[in-house]
């Protein structure tokens, strides 16, 4: 018995620190525990047709959605990660209330929740209605503060933080721009006004440069940077004049050409007489990507393939060998 009072005595006393504490923060509103509820309810995702997110340095971004999918319409409608937004969205109407911090306006710039002092405002646009949510920062317990405006009610959200929402292109984008099979890979041609590098190939084993071999991991490394390239930004079309400039006037500018076989390469090259009557591989793709070193940026490279309407900016670590490479360097090690 006097075991079962000391621990209701020790509960009860840890309900008034928790009043206290709530007091003190909020002054003389109440900490308002409750059940969960859903702060975006009647928000229907599948008829979802835009999504904004602002910064609290002013920066923003726009994904805007139609027959296609999610799209970026200020970076020239260039498509978005459907998986990211789909996650995103998951997350913002599944959103649930742990409590409500508070009632009134007094603690909004303190909890940055203001209309003018925030972390995250996050728009999202169905075809009937539009909500408006504003993050502020977490609190000490882990949770995030969140107000629906315009009320002023300060919810306590447990599974969102503002560094999910970012606002680089980057954050969004669908970032695969050239993506083909390594192992279909039978030619890599680097055009560089007359310093051309001709890489080529009828099986995983080996590689020829210019007509000689190569060292195989010197050319595995080029092959590996052709057949994927990923997006940092979007500049525009191919079709605008100024954006496919960007690439055919810019800083060193390159070719990168791809012969791809019909089927995978074998994994070695044939012995005996099956060497002599063994055919080169059939071709049937080939993939020309145009690149150029920014010339106000040494960061980036801006890129275009003859297989796609967009102009990108890529990072220039991601594809820096082909600007470096030469000859000499593919030649096999002794």
């Amino acid at each position: 018995m006097k075991r079962t009072n000391l621990l209701l005595t020790v509960l009860l006393a840890a309900q008034v620190v928790i009043f206290g504490l709530g007091y003190v923060f909020c002054g003389s509103e109440e900490v308002n525990k409750a059940s969960r509820v859903l702060l975006l309810a009647g928000m229907d995702r599948d008829s979802l047709e835009g999504l904004v997110i602002e910064d609290k340095d002013g920066k923003s971004i726009k994904l805007a959605r139609d027959k296609n999918g999610w799209s970026l319409p200020g970076r020239a409608g260039f498509p978005a990660d459907a998986g990211k937004v789909d996650r995103i969205l998951g997350k913002l109407l599944g959103m649930e209330s742990v409590y409500v911090v508070s009632r009134g306006t007094s603690h909004h710039v303190e909890l940055e929740v203001a209309a003018d002092k925030f972390q995250r405002k996050v728009t999202l646009e169905g075809p009937k209605n539009k909500k408006l949510l504003i993050i502020g920062k977490a609190g000490s317990d882990g949770y995030s503060n969140v107000r629906l405006d315009p009320g002023p009610e300060i919810y306590a959200v447990d599974d969102l933080k503002a560094w999910e929402l970012g606002t680089r292109v980057s954050d969004w984008v669908k970032r695969d721009y050239f993506n083909v099979e390594k192992k279909r890979l039978a030619g890599l041609e680097i055009r560089r006004g007359e310093n051309n590098i001709v890489l080529e190939r009828d099986n995983l084993a080996e590689w020829k440069v210019n007509g000689q071999p190569a060292d195989k991991k010197e050319a595995d490394g080029l092959a590996d940077k052709a057949v994927k390239i990923e997006v940092s930004d979007v500049v525009g079309l191919l079709s605008d004049v100024v954006s496919k400039n960007k690439v055919d006037q810019g800083k060193t500018p390159l070719t990168l050409v791809l012969s791809l076989a019909t089927e995978q390469l074998p994994a070695t090259a044939p012995a005996g007489e099956e060497k002599k009557e063994a055919a080169p591989p059939e071709i049937n793709e080939r993939h020309v990507i145009h690149l150029a070193l920014d010339p106000d940026k040494d960061t980036n490279v801006y890129c275009y393939s003859d297989d796609s309407k967009f102009v990108v900016k890529l990072d220039k670590w991601r594809v820096k060998k082909f600007f470096e490479i030469n000859p000499d360097k593919l030649a096999p090690k002794k």
